[in-house]
């Protein structure tokens, strides 16, 4: 009762498991402790109104927006950010061991070892820190996929998605460090699934979807193992492919009945893959993703988590590609604190039809220096034979 329990059935499936319940609730108040007082010597005590997972369950978008302080912007725009091109160096260092880390995980995961949490726990505040430093460096790098590695990619661009919707909505820092490893974690039981069943190219048969489903078994099993793992990391694995109308699975939950971490999973998976290269399909651009994202909410996906999140994108996101009026061609790399774009990064001249030598150029109509070039539409970099990764590092 002192917890906010409701009920004890996660606890006894805790304990029939093998799980430390000692440990467990050390883990849970440890946390809630530390960012107590660091909220409150940061003068965030508003931020606590919704409390850390392990203690209390957060039910629904409307009491995470009414009950946390809102903010107009990513909170590391209020600071002096680190310049774009230093922080996409470090960024990138950290998604090359952040791969590596990954697919030992899936080994563990594999034999039935628990994760090695504390690696995960470190490497995700890693990432934040970077994010913090400069988010754009971290929201263009997550768009680097080799069809061959998607997994291990989409695993690590979901941590990063988790960390920019989490700061967006204002969530503590307690809550952002597990919503990042939540990403890392909940479409790591893919790793058991056959090879030939990830690349497949075509529909899959009602049998292969079947055993498709089963990469959120194997990684529930593996997150029940794992000391350490707060309750919102189950959440995001048990309720990132349901749907709000009903019919998404495993257990065809409708609105209320999925956690609001499983909504934020299901917005972060379907953006990430619609904005991928894969082996059986091209990327269809951040624009569209954004598009897809606000014709199925209230469908498929929470309304007001959706309207958050693309607003948060803007209008162009970093990676879309766009025709500039100088007849040239690039894409977006930072946003203002509007979130409307600040820096294109140019790679190619339709007056010349060919690629030029990288440059990036303001296109920020905020800013005090006046502004020539502006962005005339979106356009398909496939058309041209674009790839945002040939130009990013």
């Amino acid at each position: 009762k002192k917890l906010n329990s409701n009920n004890t059935c996660d606890l006894r499936m805790l304990s029939n498991s093998g799980r430390s319940l000692f440990r467990y609730f050390r883990s849970v108040l440890n946390d809630h402790t530390r960012d107590y007082i660091l909220a409150f010597k940061d003068g965030r005590i508003d931020e606590l109104a919704v409390e850390h997972v392990g203690l209390k369950d957060v039910d629904s978008p409307e009491v995470v927006f009414s009950s946390v302080k809102k903010k107009t912007s990513l909170q590391a725009a209020k600071n002096k950010l680190t310049d774009f091109s230093l922080e996409i160096t470090v960024a990138n260092k950290l998604f090359t061991e952040g791969k590596k880390l990954v697919s030992e995980q899936a080994q563990f995961m594999k034999v039935g070892t628990a994760f090695d949490v504390l690696a995960l726990q470190k490497f995700c505040q890693l990432l934040i820190s970077s994010y913090d430093r400069n988010p754009f460096a971290l929201l263009a790098l997550r768009h680097v996929k080799t069809p061959a590695s998607y997994l291990s990619e989409h695993l690590l661009s979901s941590a990063v998605l988790g960390i920019h919707f989490s700061r967006v909505i204002g969530f503590s820092d307690g809550n952002v460090s597990a919503i990042a490893l939540g990403g890392i974690l909940f479409d790591i039981g893919r790793f058991r699934l056959p090879d030939a069943l990830a690349s497949k190219s075509d529909k899959l048969t009602p049998n292969e979807f079947d055993l498709f489903r089963k990469h959120i078994d194997f990684a529930l099993s593996a997150v029940k193992q794992s000391d350490g793992l707060v309750k919102l990391i189950y959440q995001m694995v048990d309720d990132h492919h349901e749907r709000v109308d009903g019919t998404g699975y495993p257990k065809g939950k409708q609105d209320s009945e999925i956690s609001i971490y499983g909504k934020m999973a299901a917005i972060i998976d379907a953006y990430d893959a619609m904005t991928s290269e894969q082996q059986h399909k091209t990327s269809m651009g951040p624009v569209k993703a954004c598009q897809r994202l606000l014709k199925e909410s209230g469908l498929a996906f929470d309304k007001m988590l959706v309207k958050t999140f693309v607003k948060s994108m803007g209008q162009y996101p970093v990676g879309a590609c766009v025709l500039l009026s100088n007849n040239r061609i690039g894409f977006i790399i930072t946003l203002n604190k509007q979130n409307q774009p600040a820096l294109v990064r140019q790679v190619f001249s339709l007056s010349q039809n060919a690629f030029i030598p990288v440059t990036d150029i303001s296109v920020d109509q905020t800013s005090s220096k006046q502004v020539d070039v502006f962005i005339v539409e979106e356009t398909d970099p496939q058309i041209h034979k674009i790839q945002f990764i040939n130009h990013l590092l």
